[in-house]
């Protein structure tokens, strides 16, 4: 009969796990519990560098909080919201192919 040959070049494109089936294995009781035998590092935050001072009287479902009546004194920046909605205009941009997340802040006076 006929000899079965493989034909793999360099530039093929080796295996990649599906996402069940990394969900499976990072998921895997064994795994977890290895996980936690490792000791686990403390992620440092800094503090922050303007405090908040502005506690608004009600907030709704979604998080959207009314702004304040005059600009927030001791704030070297001010954010102006969106005209429709009195939104923060602040948005999201993908990059190199969605690899890369740009967050981008419109509509601010004052220091960058």
């Amino acid at each position: 009969m006929f000899q079965r040959r493989v034909l793999a070049s360099a530039n093929a494109v080796e295996r990649v796990a599906s996402n069940r089936q990394i969900r499976r294995k990072t998921r895997h009781p064994a795994n977890l519990r290895a996980l936690q035998r490792q000791p686990q590092e403390e992620i440092v935050v800094p503090p922050l560098k303007y405090e908040p001072t502005y506690v608004p009287e009600k907030v709704s479902f979604n998080g959207w909080s009314p702004a304040p009546e005059a600009p927030l004194p001791g704030l070297p920046f001010h954010v102006k919201r969106t005209a429709v909605g009195l939104q923060l205009p602040v948005y999201r941009d993908f990059r190199n192919g969605r690899t890369r997340v740009l967050t981008i802040l419109r509509r601010y006076k004052g220091d960058e």
